[in-house]
């Protein structure tokens, strides 16, 4: 697991789960990935892939009876040539974004 505070890197066409570190009481999420196979995703842990080389932002929202809260990342995902990125396995991110309020 990756900590949300740190960019990573990982090859191109692999696949990433992003783990969602929020408080227990969230209702709905909306994540949006900049360049990855899938735009948005509404899952808790969305598996996504990067398949062209570049560096990507992330952004999460999340809804709890107290309101709305968002996190994003800018330049937070760097997707590199499987050459340059030996280590091939599966990652995860792990975002903490807090409680809504």
């Amino acid at each position: 697991k990756a900590d949300s505070s740190n960019n990573i890197s990982l090859p191109a066409g692999d696949a990433i789960k992003i783990i969602d570190a929020s408080s227990k009481d969230v209702k709905s999420w909306f994540w949006q990935f900049e360049g990855a196979n899938k735009d948005t995703s509404s899952v808790q842990y969305p598996t996504i892939v990067y398949h062209k080389q570049g560096t990507y932002s992330v952004k999460l929202e999340i809804k709890n009876s107290n309101g709305t809260n968002q996190l994003q990342k800018q330049q937070f995902i760097k997707v590199v040539s499987p050459v340059q990125c030996p280590d091939r396995t599966k990652k995860k991110i792990k975002l903490n974004i807090g409680t809504a309020d």
